[in-house]
């Protein structure tokens, strides 16, 4: 410890010197040390006897850099005032309290580091359990998915395949046309059903596709009824259809959507009906808006829901019981799949039911009034021959669907070259002329899109219009085709009317 007396000028009036050596300085404090000079207006001010702490304040000298603990106080020294000025040496005590404080912090670095490493490792932890998690979604998806896609082939399928066995045992004509327009408005609805599982994904999305048109609703109605035919006689049942005057008979929407909607919710009755049977009314409502309706009621003598299962009957993968599924069947998709597709068309769903008894269900669509009946659009085949074609090269690997063109075109009196690939078209065509060709997009050897491409390469082919067949509806590969030079594309099926 050092006492240091000076005046208001800074100038050492007397010093212990036993740790800095004041005593004879010719120069003011003031000069020397920037913590005083700093304070100066302090000290003239203060009254006698006031004191001020200055803890921890560092002084360089020869030895190095010192920490002291100042004290300053006014006193009178001599009959005049001046300041005691207080020098507390604790350096080893300031530098054990930094060491500790150093080990300190690089103990809190070294344990925010474990625990930024562990933070880390939960991270990764829950984002592989997350991936894990996500998996088994996507499992679960693809398993449901399938049951679905199973669910939603096999039932017309099933219908087809009835069909095919009574056109076959049945003697009487007339009977034979009915199983046959059944036949139709199955495999119609065949490819709505393959259609609308492509678009299950758009619709979750928001981007599912909309195709109005003018339609014959009774035709429509009438049409989904007949491909339930073969079911209904088989379990004896009666199937209605029942319309108010005010329905109208042509409307313009999405045939195909509505096909789907019918298909459902009379199958769904077709299939949980054992006694009685379906009634189909259809009547025009006002809205809330003042906005017509098309109100389609399909209500059977079935099962019915238990009240407390009809919350979720409209959930993915739900059904009225569990002993549902396995004495029934099905994926419990429909419901799910007509309420998507009502919101689709700006439509709504209501359903009852009584255990036991049956169910109602009510859809509520809006609609644009069609007054003309809807012409169909001739096929794309049919007006190959408003073109003087009088000879026609196929190639498809599928036998089957070379007869049935090979058929068709043949009643129009078109000459036709089968072939099963994309070179033994090319061979043919080197050696015989063509009016039109009609390929498969997929096939082996040599595919639609490299024939196609081929064929462009020689002058000689490039006046001959080239019509692809393909399920792939893509607009990736429309433009794919437009690209390489295809006149038409041709979905399949093709069935000329």
């Amino acid at each position: 410890m050092q006492f240091v007396i000076f005046n208001d000028e800074g100038f050492c009036l007397e010093s212990d010197d036993t740790i800095l050596v004041l005593t004879h300085s010719k120069q003011s404090l003031f000069e020397k040390f920037t913590f005083l000079e700093s304070h100066k207006d302090l000290y003239s001010g203060m009254p006698l006897g006031e004191k001020h702490k200055f803890p921890c304040i560092n002084l360089s000298n020869e030895s190095g850099t010192l920490y002291f603990d100042f004290i300053l106080e006014r006193i009178e020294y001599n009959n005049e005032l001046a300041t005691m000025w207080v020098l507390q040496d604790l350096t080893t005590h300031y530098l054990y309290l930094v060491n500790i404080q150093q080990e300190r912090n690089e103990n809190a670095i070294s344990g925010e580091f474990l625990e930024m490493r562990q933070r880390a490792f939960n991270i990764e932890r829950n984002l592989l359990r997350f991936q894990n998690e996500e998996l088994n979604k996507i499992q679960k998806f693809k398993t449901k998915f399938y049951a679905q896609l199973s669910h939603e082939l096999r039932t017309p399928l099933n219908s087809i395949s009835g069909l095919s066995v009574l056109i076959n045992e049945e003697t009487s004509e007339e009977k034979r046309k009915d199983y046959l327009y059944a036949l139709k408005a199955t495999s119609k609805h065949l490819l709505s059903v393959i259609n609308d599982v492509i678009d299950l994904s758009k619709i979750e999305e928001g981007k599912v596709s909309l195709h109005p048109q003018d339609t014959d609703l009774y035709d429509l109605i009438n049409e989904v009824m007949a491909s339930f035919q073969f079911k209904i006689e088989e379990k004896g049942l009666y199937i209605k259809f029942i319309h108010t005057k005010d329905f109208p008979r042509y409307a313009y929407l999405d045939p195909i959507k509505l096909r789907q909607i019918l298909y459902n919710l009379i199958g769904n009755s077709v299939k949980f009906t054992t006694q009685g049977g379906v009634v189909i009314k259809t009547s025009v409502e006002t809205s809330d808006v003042h906005e017509e309706r098309l109100k389609i009621t399909v209500l059977d003598t079935g099962i019915g829901v238990p009240s407390d299962k009809i919350e979720r009957i409209f959930n993915p993968y739900e059904q009225g019981a569990a002993k549902v599924s396995s004495l029934y069947g099905g994926s419990g998709l429909g419901l799910s799949i007509v309420k998507q597709l009502c919101e689709v068309l700006n439509g709504t769903i209501d359903f009852k039911s009584i255990e036991g008894k049956g169910s109602i269900i009510d859809v509520y669509l809006p609609y644009v009034k069609s007054i003309e009946k809807p012409v169909e659009p001739m096929n794309t085949v049919q007006n190959a021959r408003t073109q003087t074609v009088k000879s026609v090269i196929i190639a498809d690997d599928d036998e089957i669907s070379r007869k049935v063109l090979t058929v068709f075109l043949d009643k129009w009196d078109i000459k036709v070259e089968p072939v099963s690939n994309g070179k033994e078209l090319i061979k043919k065509i080197e050696l015989s002329s063509f009016d039109l060709i009609i390929m498969d997009y997929y096939m082996p050897e040599m595919d639609g899109l490299e024939t196609v491409y081929y064929l462009n390469s020689m002058v000689e082919y490039t006046n001959i219009p080239i019509f692809m067949l393909t399920g792939d509806t893509s607009d990736e590969t429309k433009k794919q085709f437009k690209t390489a030079g295809v006149t038409r594309v041709l979905n399949k099926p093709v069935i000329p009317d």
